[in-house]
């Protein structure tokens, strides 16, 4: 059995882990919904900027108080420190591409 993903929080529901490094500060990431715990991102923010690319599938974001439907060759900026979240909709395989800066 594979060990899911799961954002790792604090109590503000910061997220605690890292993106790149001082000389490379960014990450990109093919995230498929299907490993992460609950088939979805569970609301975090972080202080880094993040870009999303649907590759796959249709996906709700809720980005502070706004709701958006993204499907695929959609994309999405999300400033930094602005709590976000992510479902498929109507199970769809989400799979996105993101690059956190």
């Amino acid at each position: 059995m594979i060990e899911q993903r799961k954002i790792k929080v604090d109590s503000n529901q910061k997220e605690l882990c890292s993106h790149g490094t001082e000389s490379f500060p960014m990450t990109v990431n093919h995230d498929d919904f299907f490993c992460f715990e609950g088939n979805c991102m569970a609301c975090h923010w972080h202080e880094d900027l993040e870009i999303i690319v649907v590759r796959r599938g249709t996906v709700r974001y809720q980005i502070y108080q706004q709701s958006l439907v993204l499907t695929e060759g959609q994309g999405l900026l999300i400033n930094s420190d602005v709590p976000h979240s992510a479902l498929p909709v109507d199970n769809s395989h989400v799979v996105l591409c993101t690059t956190i800066i």
